[in-house]
């Protein structure tokens, strides 16, 4: 092997970049195309997940060379480690001898030279080792993760309502790591149990017969671990699932951090999230006291094993001499490391048996139906064939019922019907996303088969995080004109005209900068870009203004795809009359009637009544007012980047956070902290020098009776066995109270958080927060902590023992110990930047993994699986780079440590020699300083390592410390603050009428730098009044509420409620005082009571009546009661379900003030008019402000005002005052050629 390849001088670049200066991402080492993440997954391909045991061993032995080379190479080096012991004891005779004068020095020199050589061949040799494992642990963690993301891709729709986001995601995270955790363990536990085989062979070479006793006391503590192995595995999983439990509520959290917000749940939530995790620590806890019992078990079966072997040593007429002494306990020592480690392997082989057991269970959840056909793509578009279609829930009941349809190609279909009839389930069912009885069939013009080019639109736009341009083209390729064209059909020109820049802004996480109507426009956008010859439409004028809708009807839908195939969902009546034909639905899922707009007026009397309602809400028109467009002018543009990059602190980590770390280790206070710190140090000290006192004393054995030395080297061991489980104990348990007290403050912090944070930060990199650092923190950086500090502590002592003994030896070394510190130097300002690049690299898969599970439909209706498994490799990609570049840093640093401590070795046998042959040191001495000086390289490796890991754990508290650092949404903004005694909307006086509503001249921005989105707002709400906002898309609707829940400040002006500023109003009694129904329904997963009353503060009763209220309680009923379960963000109910299910929770909460933002978009206008009367009815004492594209949702309203560019167009009052009623043409309700 080439010397450069031997010590890993291909990290060589990096090292001498860092001597110049602080390392960057770019520095860091070309990908390595062996860690392949593609290449990774196809090797993974035949593994049987049916068997966890099986599955974990052909993922090992799927990684190919590395996996095989590693296991070589930690089986090889143990002839290495055996001859160390041997060569001592050969050593040791030669020096008794040589102070004797029966030998010479240079045959004991020699003897110096070939331990020394040894100990350093071995240093290198495991360097190798490792290099090997943790290519295998990328092979396996990168193919894992793609074959976890290439399963979730075709995961079945239902299969993936059964599973919590949160715990998909950590099958990522946790388990495809934990599983490549073998890449070590197996090679290790292989190896440990062929050196203590080995070992015990050495021992019996060195006690004889004695050793016989010794070997029969460890075979029958041995089957002792399979319990420990048992109880690992039941604590860990325990500890699992309460881990998943706590991150897919975060999960879920993050996802509605809105809804948590309107309803000031900021302390139920964190008080949840807080006893799932209390429940998570207290299992970690008990995984702690079975490590801790489990460590003193193995070391004491080593001190056991010693004091046997001595005693029939010594029965058996032996004498205990150097050259018997410390060659047996190096071979103790070096029995410490495969023994003590016994546990760590038990604990990571149950780890990864329970992770194999949940891949396997995931692995196994069934993918979306496959209809295999060798049917030609459509050339033109299709016909749709249905035939008896029927599709059941899982609960049996049936969505659709008895289908039959023919669709003409190229024709225009409406579907209609009640909310929960089956629209989108239909839908489903033609994309081929949920398993259908019947017939389906896309047919050519001849009438065979065909595949047709799909476009969906989902209710909710699937938006990626991303810019406006690759949002439209979702890896599509247009040329730039026939992109201008279709932005001018999808109503979208003046819109990116407003935005800061245009195609190319950074709109966020699922859409959070734009609309209801800017993401349903995106999205009809990449419809347009996709070149369909079939659209499938799922209501897809809800959340667009009656000017927009017009837009899109004439130059999109009856357009740009006049001549494809189209069906459309809606419960907008408006322009029905153009539809080919319209499809009614029953509430049972069966097809009513099917005809023309005329048909159906005939001979459908469920559309008679739709019509009916829909005409009564209409009032003849007068001229259409011209209405402001944008709300941001292009002059004010900036440079459109919303997602911030991810914050890294850069060079050494700081002493405060050390300290700040230590703090939340220690005490309360400062003299509780320096009091377990220096109990903690003290137990350090004991660790290190009990051992060395039993070899001092052992190496004067030839002064005192066998048995007194041997009863004071078995106290010096108990006492030593205390110092371990005690230290191990309490450092263990101080660490997970510093975790507790660190995750509760990052919890806090990101609860009460503007939603600016939200808005700027990919949902996956503060989950991965919450998951992946916390893990960190809670595992690994107090166990790094501590073997740096025991390291540190056992290298120290044999430095102090050296310097006892022969300084001469210290002072030879200075060269070499000077040469080491500038290694380690170079090493660690390098590793640190690394293992930060590493961390950071992590969360762009996790936000990418997240965000494909939250718009699989999309994803798969555009065939765009193979472009976002690339995006996925990508990040894969870049994330292995940072990962092998640490990897191989850590490499050029461990294979030269052993070099080093070589020469410290060779100094000390040269010196030793000397001494012992001058009669100035006895053979025992020499004997004792020897032993550790050969254990003193791995000492000094593992001190530098394990800090280098401290330094990188530490990286992982920088963020969470970073994220629990948020500035907090300010309570009060003016003086002075309302005390919590003062009179406001909540006192019996003010619960009459609701609570009067003022805007006084109001300014809103979100930030100095950007345009205003309100200007100069005045308008005067009286109490009890139901108020209608409109205006079109984008002219400052929904940021005139967000100002009323102090979401963003007035800049200028004020806000009084209940004749209060709100800015005096503490953030919680304010927010407690009003109630919303936002355009996006959110739930949260759980049953319909806990989204209904989460907390449990109503009656079952009360739970019903809101159903009631709202048309819900048949459906809710037959789902099976408040108990049935809802799937993660609703998914097993329909969106028009979702939104009548949050109007009864916010009339539920009995606020003086309700919020409705397009609450009925998604529903009939049947539904809307009973809703209409029940807020009329339920909530005559309650203020209601109502954003509405629909006439009907405003028809009754007591008030209309109308916003046009940010500021007042016009405001009306009843009829009965001057101001006439305005009729739905001036509202902008129809096209001006129906108008």
């Amino acid at each position: 092997m080439h010397i450069g390849r031997l010590l890993f001088t291909h990290a060589a670049p990096i090292i001498a970049t860092g001597r110049r200066r602080a390392v960057t991402p770019d520095d860091m080492l070309p990908f390595d195309r062996r860690l392949d993440p593609a290449e990774a997954e196809q090797m993974l391909g035949s593994v049987d997940w049916r068997s966890p045991w099986r599955a974990l061993w052909q993922c090992f032995r799927s990684a190919g060379t590395p996996s095989r080379r590693a296991l070589a190479l930690s089986l090889g080096r143990l002839p290495l480690v055996l001859a160390a012991p041997l060569l001592l004891r050969v050593l040791l005779e030669h020096l008794t001898l040589l102070q004797q004068g029966a030998t010479a020095i240079a045959p004991t020199l020699a003897l110096g030279i070939a331990l020394a050589l040894t100990v350093a061949a071995d240093g290198v040799g495991i360097q190798h080792y490792y290099y090997n494992a943790l290519w295998t642990y990328a092979r396996i963690s990168g193919g894992l993760n793609m074959r976890i993301y290439r399963h979730a891709l075709a995961l079945d729709r239902r299969a993936l309502q059964r599973r919590h986001t949160g715990d998909i995601v950590n099958h990522m995270a946790s388990d495809s790591e934990g599983i490549a955790e073998l890449s070590f363990t197996l090679p290790e536990m292989l190896s440990s149990l062929l050196l203590i085989g080995g070992s015990l062979a050495v021992l019996g070479s060195i006690l004889g017969v004695a050793a016989l006793a010794a070997i029969a006391a460890l075979v029958v503590l041995v089957p002792l671990s399979h319990t420990a192995a048992r109880r690992f595995a039941r604590t860990d999983n325990e500890l699992w699932t309460w881990r998943d439990k706590r991150v897919s509520l975060v999960s879920q959290v993050l996802s509605a951090i809105r809804l948590v917000k309107y309803f000031a749940w900021e302390r139920p939530i964190e008080r949840e999230i807080s006893s799932l995790r209390q429940n998570e620590l207290a299992a970690a806890r008990r995984l702690v006291q079975n490590e801790a019992l489990s460590t003193v078990f193995f070391l004491a079966s080593t001190t056991i094993v010693a004091l046997i072997g001595f005693g029939v040593y010594v029965l058996v007429g032996g004498e205990l001499s150097a050259a018997v002494v410390f060659p047996t306990l190096l071979v103790l020592m070096q029995l410490e490391g495969p023994v003590g480690h016994l546990p760590h392997f038990i604990k990571n082989t149950a780890h990864a048996y329970v992770a194999a057991e949940r891949l396997g269970e995931f692995f196994r959840l069934p993918g979306i139906p496959n209809h295999p056909t060798e049917a030609a793509p459509c050339t033109a578009a299709p016909a749709l064939c249905l035939e008896n279609v029927s599709v059941h829930y899982d609960e049996g009941t049936r969505a659709l019922d008895s289908i039959s349809l023919h669709v003409e190609q190229g024709s225009a279909i409406a579907i209609v019907g009640p909310v929960g009839s089956g629209k989108t389930t239909l839908l489903h069912a033609l994309l081929g996303e949920v398993a259908a009885e019947g017939r389906i069939e896309w047919q050519s013009s001849d009438g065979t088969p065909c595949l047709p080019r799909i476009a969906y639109v989902a209710q909710e736009p699937f938006i990626l995080n991303a810019t406006v341009r690759e949002n439209i083209l979702f890896g599509n390729a247009l040329d730039e004109a026939e992109l201008e064209a279709i932005i001018r059909d999808a109503a979208l020109a003046e819109d990116l005209a407003a935005l800061p820049a245009g195609l190319e802004t950074e709109i966020g996480e699922r859409g959070v900068t734009l609309s209801g109507g800017q993401k349903m426009r995106i999205a009809l956008a990449r419809a347009a870009a996709a070149q369909p010859n079939v659209v499938l439409l799922d209501d897809p004028l809800a959340a667009v203004d009656p000017r927009t809708e017009a837009h899109l009807v004439e130059h999109l839908l009856f357009g740009r795809w006049h001549a494809i195939t189209r069906i459309v969902t809606t419960h907008r009546l408006e322009h029905l009359r153009r539809f080919d034909r319209i499809v009614v639905l029953n509430a049972n899922g069966s097809i009513e009637a099917v005809g023309t707009f005329a048909e159906l007026l005939e001979r459908s009397a469920s559309f008679q009544r739709l019509i009916e309602e829909y005409r009564q809400t209409q009032q003849p028109h007068q001229q259409p007012l011209q209405t402001g467009a944008a709300v941001v002018s292009p002059e004010h543009r900036w440079n459109g980047k919303l997602v911030e990059e991810e914050d890294r602190a850069v060079g050494v980590v700081k002493a405060e956070l050390f300290w700040y770390y230590l703090r939340l280790f220690g005490g309360r206070t400062p003299a509780q902290t320096a009091l377990i710190l220096g109990g903690m140090a003290l137990l350090g000290i004991a660790i290190v020098a009990l051992p060395m006192l039993q070899s001092l004393w052992l190496g004067k054995s030839g002064q005192n009776a066998p048995w007194t030395v041997l009863g004071i080297y078995a106290a010096l061991g108990i006492a030593s066995l205390a110092a371990h489980y005690a230290e191990r104990r309490v450092w263990m348990e101080r660490a997970l109270v510093a975790s507790a007290r660190i995750h509760e403050r990052m919890l806090r912090a990101v609860l009460r958080a503007p939603l600016r944070l939200f808005d700027s930060t990919p949902s996956g990199r503060i989950l991965n927060r919450f998951a992946r650092d916390t893990q960190a923190i809670d595992d690994e950086l107090a166990w790094n902590f501590e073997s740096a500090v025991r390291s540190f502590a056992a290298m120290l002592g044999t430095l102090v023992l050296i310097a006892a003994v022969a300084p001469l030896v210290l002072l030879i070394s200075a060269p070499a110990l000077v040469v080491y510190y500038r290694i380690q130097r170079d090493y660690r300002r390098v590793a640190r930047e690394a293992k930060r690049f590493e961390s950071i690299a992590r969360s762009p898969r996790y936000a990418l993994f997240k965000e494909t599970l939250s718009g699989l439909l999309t994803i798969r209706a555009f065939a765009q699986q193979r472009s976002f498994l690339d995006r996925f490799d990508r990040a894969m990609r870049h994330y292995l780079r940072m990962y092998w570049s640490n990897i191989l840093i850590n490499r050029w640093f461990s294979a030269r440590a052993p070099l080093v401590s070589s020469v410290i070795a060779l100094v000390t046998a040269i010196v030793l020699v000397a001494m012992v042959a001058s009669g100035s040191l006895s053979a025992g001495i020499a004997g004792v300083v020897l032993t550790y000086t050969i254990t003193f390289w791995g000492n000094l490796n593992w001190c530098v390592r394990a800090f280098s890991e401290v330094e990188s754990r530490m990286t992982s508290l920088e963020r969470v410390h970073a994220l629990g650092s948020v500035q907090p949404e300010p309570d009060v903004t003016c003086p002075p603050p309302l005390q919590p005694s003062a009179p406001w909307i909540d006192t019996p006086s003010s619960t009459d009428r609701g609570a009067a509503i003022t805007f006084d001249r109001v300014w809103v921005r979100y930030a100095p730098h950007l345009p205003w989105v309100l200007r100069d707002v005045s308008i005067e709400i009286p109490a009890g009044a139901h108020v209608g906002i409109v205006g079109r898309t984008g002219s400052g609707k929904s940021t005139l509420f967000q100002a009323l829940f102090r979401f963003v400040e007035p800049e200028r002006g004020r806000v009084l409620i209940g004749g209060v500023e709100h800015c005096r109003i503490p953030l919680e009694r304010l927010r407690t005082a009003l109630s919303v129904v936002p355009q996006d329904p959110i739930l949260l997963l759980g049953t319909i009571r806990s989204n209904l009353d989460r907390w449990g503060r109503c009656s079952d009763r009360q739970l019903w009546h809101a159903l009631e209220m709202v048309g819900l309680s048949d459906t809710i009923e037959a789902m099976g009661g408040l108990d049935a379960p809802i799937g993660e963000q609703g998914g097993n109910l329909s969106q028009g379900q979702r939104q009548l299910l949050c109007l009864a929770r916010a009339l539920l909460v009995n606020a003086k003030v309700i919020v409705l933002d397009e609450a009925t978009a998604s529903i009939d206008v049947l539904s809307d008019a009973a809703i209409r009367h029940t807020l009329r009815n339920a909530c005559r004492d309650v203020t209601v402000l109502t954003i509405a594209h629909r006439p009907a949702s405003v028809a009754d309203a007591d008030m209309i005002v109308e916003l046009a560019g940010g500021s007042v167009a016009r405001i009306w009052t009843p009829p009965e005052t001057a101001t006439p009623w305005p009729d739905r043409a001036t509202l902008d309700i129809l096209p001006p050629s129906e108008a």
